[in-house]
């Protein structure tokens, strides 16, 4: 019996030594799994670039992340991280972006048609109100988001089968949905049209159509997206909370502060809710981001340390998750290895179903390689590229493309995506063409006073009926009723789908005062009074300029209306040949920092062409800009001569005013032939977006005359004279408030809207 028992004994002793040892290899081979943790950051504009920071601090720690959710510039952050980019890449991307631009929209002025580009020396305002069927319409948003969407296709990476769970990290993130209100969460599709959904900032950037949603900045329903995080399978969350503080009272004097303080509401409150949602052990962090706004992108290298030290003041919290260096590696290469890896395409689609302006074979040549073929396969809508090792842009070259046919100002947006089917890479292009075109309506105002009695103003409207038939014509009517009234026509006919040719009919009919002064004392005003028609032929030089040559034929005549009896009225009658060279690299119009400008013209009036007067007359007017960092010099030239016969006074030349001889008044010199040299500095001292693009303060100096004057006196050798002046290139184009002087003595104050 006792041998029984002791048998029992060491059975159950080994038994329990089996047990140890097999408790004991488990715990060596399987640890106690850790918790999945979710990364959740919300939205608030440029202060979601405190999120590089945070992760940052994840990274030098080895927080793992499993999960990560995001609202509007937090998407942004969230998927750049989950697609693969390090928070050092991060940070070195913010400060290498040029985020004005981004929010400017469109493309750089330099890829932008001539067409389109000549308007800007119109002086229209950049609003654009579509026409269609009778009805006007605005804009959905201050932006539509094009170049937006290219800037975020550089911070992310596509996901395998658009699957947004095949990430290296799984992401979602949140946008709302304009008809219902509700919050909608994608997990799927294209990333870059994901984010840019997040972040469509009610009637800062146009709402985003995904699928059957049209879709607004997830920030007025899910702000901290805590509640998708935990759907996707996280125990705990790490999020990361910008704040959305109440504007003050004095700061809601405008419906523009009325409207952010209804958004802020909306966003605390829906934030609340979420912040409700935590549990204990998870962890939050808030940025202290007071002296910054959500349109601070310029401040990006002061905002991101914020994040940075608000990580470091949870770091016990966050060590609790702390992974060993071995296993915060495995886990980062098992996160690296779902990596998409880029290859090129094998094949490029143009989607044109949705086109029901713009000829589709437009979109073909704009888009198509030299020697490339492209055919519409039946009934489907779209172009398929034969030659595919010639033929197909990689993604930079694809990019400028698409840049230059946006600049067109035909479209709302041009997607494209990479798509993998039956084992080929096909790269697809789908352009959506302006949903208030094709006719649209600008508005413009000129304005100037010498603050000594001596002001004007013109208000200009354009009309712009586009795509009248398929080869893209256009007829542009520009109308102006002020100083100077009067309107001109042009019906704008390409010759070949590439537009490089054209065929030009034009009229016009204007009025103009023409101040006859001696001595820098007004003794006669004309008006003058002209109306005629035109025909030009020309080329396009792709996106460099226009040449384009002419016959106009009209009538005209002038009558004092200040005067003494000894100036007489007039007749006159418009005969002549004319051609016209511009070249137009300039960034900005109003107040560039890099590029040129050049226009040459040359006239020839014959009486045996129907003219009054026999002359011939060349002009040359070019400036180029230099810039070092916020400081900028533009150089200018300009000067006409009339080689050949005498000029009548109806077709003279004038200087003086503002950047044209300051300090003298405005028209003073009149003459056949002038010349003029301008050197102008300027200093941008700030942004005011969206009010204006910059602020600056600047001056100049200028050198010119006037020659064979119609005041009988000979302007001999050169006149000298100079500005300062307080500039703004605002929405409505650029102001100044300067002061000018002559070196040979007067000056004079100016306020000038519109381009001098």
């Amino acid at each position: 019996m006792n041998d029984m028992h002791g048998v029992t004994r060491v059975a159950w002793l080994v038994l329990l030594l089996l047990l140890i040892a097999s408790g004991a290899s488990a715990d060596g081979n399987e640890p106690p799994r850790r918790p999945r943790i979710g990364l959740v950051l919300s939205g608030g504009g440029a202060l979601g670039l405190a999120h590089v920071g945070v992760l940052k601090v994840l990274e030098e720690n080895r927080i793992p992340v499993d999960y990560v959710t995001g609202t509007s510039m937090g998407s942004i952050v969230g998927a750049s991280y989950a697609s693969g980019m390090t928070p050092q890449e991060m940070e070195r991307k913010v400060k290498a972006t040029d985020w004005a631009r981004v929010f400017a929209d469109a493309p750089p002025r330099q890829d932008r048609t001539t067409r389109r580009k000549a308007l800007d020396l119109v002086g229209l305002w950049g609003l654009e109100i579509g026409i269609s069927k009778g009805k006007l319409f605005l804009p959905k948003g201050a932006i539509e988001g094009q170049t937006l969407k290219g800037v975020l296709r550089t911070f992310v990476t596509e996901a395998p089968g658009k699957d947004f769970s095949r990430l290296p990290i799984p992401f979602r993130c949140v946008a709302t949905d304009l008809v219902t209100g509700q919050p909608v969460v994608l997990s799927s599709g294209d990333l870059d049209a994901a984010i840019r959904a997040s972040m469509s900032v009610p009637g800062v950037i146009s709402p985003q159509q995904i699928g059957d949603h049209l879709l607004l900045d997830g920030g007025l329903v899910r702000n901290l997206p805590v509640d998708v995080a935990r759907d996707m399978g996280a125990e705990i969350i790490i999020a990361v909370n910008l704040g959305t503080p109440l504007l003050k009272k004095e700061d809601l004097g405008d419906v523009l502060g009325v409207s952010m303080q209804m958004i802020n509401i909306l966003t605390q409150q829906n934030v609340d809710r979420s912040l409700a949602e935590l549990k204990p052990g998870d962890v939050l962090i808030t940025p202290d981001l007071s002296g910054f706004s959500a349109s601070s992108f310029d401040k990006g290298t002061e905002i991101m340390p914020r994040g940075e030290a608000a990580a470091l003041k949870v770091l016990d919290q966050l060590k609790r998750y702390s992974l060993s260096p071995e296993q915060y590696e495995a886990h980062r290469l098992a996160q690296a290895e779902r990596l998409l890896r880029a290859r090129p395409a094998d094949d490029i689609v143009v989607r044109t179903q949705g086109l029901k302006f713009v000829n589709p074979e437009a979109v073909e040549a704009a888009l198509k390689d030299r020697g490339v073929t492209l055919h519409v396969p039946g009934e489907e809508g779209r172009f398929r590229l034969l030659e595919r090792r010639e033929g197909i842009p990689d993604e930079a070259e694809l990019d400028r493309k698409v840049a230059r046919l946006y600049g067109t100002g035909d479209y709302d947006n041009i997607a494209y995506r990479y798509v993998d089917e039956d084992g080929k890479r096909v790269l697809e292009v789908e352009p959506t063409e302006r949903a208030r075109g094709p006719d649209y309506l600008r508005f413009g105002l000129k304005l100037q006073s010498d603050f000594k009695g001596d002001g004007s103003f013109n208000l200009l409207a354009f009309y712009n009926k586009t795509w009248i038939n398929r080869l893209g014509a256009e007829w542009r009517t520009l109308g102006q009723v002020g100083r100077d009234p009067g309107i001109q026509t042009e019906f704008y006919q390409p010759l070949d789908l590439a537009g490089r040719f054209f065929i030009a009919p034009n009229a016009f009919a204007n009025e103009r005062l023409l101040d006859i002064f001696v001595d820098g004392n007004r003794i006669a005003q004309y008006q003058l009074r002209q109306a005629g028609v035109g025909l030009d032929i020309g080329t396009v030089l792709d996106k460099w300029g226009e040449l384009r040559f002419g016959y106009v034929r009209g009538t005209g005549s002038g009558a004092p209306n200040i005067a003494l009896p000894v100036f007489p009225t007039f007749d006159y009658d418009i005969g002549a040949l004319r051609a016209r060279l511009i070249y137009d690299q300039l960034d900005n119009v109003n107040f560039p920092t890099s590029g040129s400008l050049l226009f040459a013209d040359w006239t020839t009036s014959q009486k045996n062409l129907g003219a009054s007067d026999d002359y011939s007359r060349f002009g040359l007017s070019a400036s180029k800009s230099f810039s070092w960092k916020a400081q900028t010099v533009t150089l200018a030239v300009r000067g006409a001569t009339t080689y050949q016969g005498s000029s009548p006074i109806n077709d003279s030349l004038s200087l003086g005013g503002f950047l044209n001889l300051s300090g003298y008044r405005t028209g003073q010199f009149l003459g056949e032939d002038i010349a003029l040299m301008r050197a102008v500095y300027y200093y941008r001292m700030y942004r005011l977006p969206p009010v204006a693009d910059g602020i600056f303060i600047g001056g100049s100096l200028e050198a010119g005359n006037a020659y064979k004057r119609f005041d009988r006196t000979d302007g001999r050798g050169l006149l000298y004279s100079g500005s300062i002046f307080l500039g703004a290139d605002t929405f409505i184009g650029p102001l100044y408030l300067a002061y000018g002087q002559a070196f040979e003595g007067g000056g004079a104050f100016y306020l000038f809207m519109g381009r001098p």
